[in-house]
């Protein structure tokens, strides 16, 4: 359709000075009350007054744009019974194109109306920066001439308009603004959560009064005193966590923090936020929760469930602790009616050995299950180890399980205690085997895995058996649970491989459902790259001519590291502690190969007596030994992988190797020429 062309003005007439003066007065009272009117309806109603002192309009209109939408709609007309027909020349002059041309025009544009003998106006409603609707009248073709200057006029009016519609909609903005930073405010100010603002440093910004009761300040003191102090050193160091994590978690965290106020304590689930200005952390935004009730019941429900765990700890451990020792007791009176009577001594011997080699691999389950065995970490390739314990392995899946290993991890490597990560696979895999009585498949996994930034190595034994219910999943890692029946295990393998992987950092995920099979994932974080694998140090025999000093508070330990040592051929001083073995030292410190020493003793620990030592001979051999777990030998900074260590209890091959290894290989005797 052809764009309507604008109806041609007549030659301009202008207005008496009597109504040109009128209308300058119009002019300044309408922009008087423009600025103070805010409302919609008495816009419209004041512009239409002095529009139709300009111009005999028939009908008057206004048009707004949507927000959303960015169309225009008619939202105001009068006379109401108008509003259809002025609907229809609107979108008339839309289809043909004249209200899109007119946009721009910042004018009046006129042009004839589908009405006979009548024309449209249009005007769009702007202000400098943008179009906020349309103007749109019908008038008599007839009428008096339409000059520039009623247009002009025109125009400053519709300006006005447009600049009050704009301030209509910021003073809504702005009251709602009001309304809602009341309302916030309130809220604020009401909530029975503690809501509050620290900087990076932990200095209160902002704090509402259930904030400022939690922390034990006054509401109109609280702003500029320290978090930290208000927690206490006892419980900051979740708060240093929180501020220290702002910058690094977008989207926040959540974290327990325990207050003090008015001579009690009140913990609270605080979630925690960055406070960002321009692009740049400032602080903390936090809304912490009184959880204490909810906090004293779950520390009573966790100690009544640890008190069930311990009691089924201890009698399973008494249990087997009085099945060793009776073993040990019976056979060693039977050694003594024997001897006395004279009669030789049978398989005596090698029963005592299996119970009390029992009673050691009882003992260190019970460290490894609380985390607490002493740990000898090397580079370990997964795959290589597993390789090698496939035989094993097979032999102990038995005929009726088959195996099957897919190691898929490259390069596998993982820094851990070889020795425990084979207990680990050994566990796992017997647990299979005893879930499928009948036999089955036991699939064993290796793959690269990633958990969170870090690179991982995933270990996964999945089997056919008839896998568990939730019940059963959610107690499978406690101490002597089993679902097997009476003597058919102890129930420490589980347990065992979950202390195994909490000391390695490592995590551990089960999926199971009854009639599907059971799968466990171990995921051990993997090892930087290293070189090439150290040689092993030794030698094919263990003896020697060496001295070693042996120091050790403990009397009868003492005596048997001597005795093993004598008997491979050394020369042993021995001093039952730190004082007695400086003084031995002085006196025969030339001739000392190797101080073996335990390290937990009273007045001096064997790491401060061999660092005295090492003043005065740095290339004193030294080689620790202790009944104690992980936890208390790391508080004597012994757990170095670079240190050498023994856990008792020890077999004298062990402690025989591990000499020889720390004092390198024995040298053949010289032939005299």
């Amino acid at each position: 359709m052809t764009r309507r062309q604008p109806r041609p003005l007549p030659e301009p007439v202008g207005l008496g000075p009597r109504d040109a003066l009128h209308l300058l007065v119009s002019l300044g009272d309408f922009q008087s009350r423009m600025t103070r009117d805010q409302d919609l309806p008495t816009v419209f109603d004041a512009t239409r007054l002095l529009l139709r002192r300009l111009l005999p309009f028939d009908t008057v209109g206004f048009m707004t744009v949507e927000d959303e939408t960015s169309e225009f709609r008619l939202v105001d007309c009068e006379p109401e019974e108008g509003l259809a027909a002025l609907q229809e020349e609107i979108d008339a002059t839309v289809d043909d194109g004249t209200f899109a041309w007119s946009l721009p025009q910042r004018r009046a544009v006129i042009v004839p109306a589908r009405r006979r003998g009548h024309s449209v106006v249009l005007h769009p409603l702007l202000t400098r920066s943008r179009v906020l609707g349309m103007f749109a009248g019908t008038l008599e073709s007839a009428g008096p001439h339409v000059t520039d200057v009623v247009l002009a006029a025109l125009s400053v009016i519709l300006f006005n308009t447009a600049q009050a519609l704009e301030n209509a909609a910021l003073y809504r903005t702005m009251k709602e603004a009001l309304a809602a930073r009341d309302r916030d405010r309130e809220a604020f100010e009401s909530a029975a959560d503690a809501i509050f603002t620290v900087d990076l440093d932990g200095r209160f910004t902002s704090a509402n009064p259930a904030a400022a009761r939690a922390f034990g300040r006054a509401a109109d003191e609280i702003a500029g005193t320290s978090l930290l102090e208000a927690l206490g050193a006892e419980h900051a160091e979740a708060a240093r966590r929180m501020l220290e994590e702002a910058g690094r978690a977008p989207g926040g965290g959540v974290y327990e923090l325990t207050a003090g106020a008015n001579g009690r304590r009140v913990t609270m689930e605080v979630s925690a936020r960055p406070l960002v200005r321009d692009g740049v952390v400032t602080g903390v935004q936090a809304i912490g929760r009184d959880v204490s009730r909810r906090s004293q019941a779950d520390v009573e429900r966790r100690q009544a469930h640890t008190m069930e765990a311990v009691g089924r700890l201890a009698g399973g451990v008494a249990h087997d602790l009085n099945n060793v020792l009776m073993v040990m007791r019976g056979y060693l009176d039977l050694m003594a009616t024997r001897l006395a009577s004279g009669e030789p001594l049978g398989g005596e011997l090698e029963q005592v050995r299996g119970a009390t080699d029992a009673a050691i691999a009882l003992t260190r389950q019970l460290h490894t299950i609380g985390r607490r065995q002493a740990l000898q970490p090397r580079p370990v390739d997964l795959n290589a180890l597993i390789a090698d314990l496939d035989p094993a392995l097979r032999r102990l899946g038995g005929e009726a399980v088959d195996i099957a290993t897919v190691l898929r991890a490259w390069p596998g490597r993982i820094d851990a205690d070889p020795a425990l990560i084979e207990e680990m696979i050994t566990s796992l895999v017997r647990n299979a085997r005893d879930a499928m009585p009948r036999g089955g498949r036991v699939r064993i996994e290796t793959a690269d895995a990633a958990r969170g930034s870090a690179p991982h190595v995933m270990l996964a034994v999945a089997d056919t058996g008839p896998g568990m219910d939730a019940a059963t999943r959610a107690r499978i890692f406690e101490p002597y649970f089993t679902t097997r029946e009476r003597g058919k295990g102890a129930g420490l393998g589980l347990a065992t491989v979950w202390g195994i992987v909490q000391q390695h950092r490592g995590a551990i995920e089960v999926e199971s459902e009854v009639g599907r099979g059971t799968t466990f994932r171990v995921f051990l974080p993997a090892a930087a790259a290293h070189g090439g694998a150290a040689a092993a140090a030794g030698a094919d025999g263990v003896a020697g001519s060496e001295t070693v000093l042996v120091v050790d508070d403990e009397m009868p330990v003492r005596s048997l590291v001597r005795d093993i040592l004598v008997g491979l051929g050394h020369r042993v001083l021995d001093a039952e502690d730190g004082q007695a073995a400086l003084r031995l030292f002085e006196q025969h410190g030339a001739d000392v190969a190797l101080l073996v020493t335990d390290i937990v003793m009273p007045r001096m620990s064997g790491r401060a007596l061999a660092e005295r030592l090492l003043e005065r001979r740095p290339k004193l051999k030294v080689l620790y030994m202790s009944g104690y777990a992980g936890d208390v030998l790391g508080r004597y900074g012994v757990l170095d992988p670079q240190l050498a260590f023994l856990q008792k209890p020890f077999t004298p091959d062990a402690l025989g190797r591990k000499v020889r290894e720390l004092l390198g290989p024995t040298r053949s005797p010289q032939p005299v020429v």
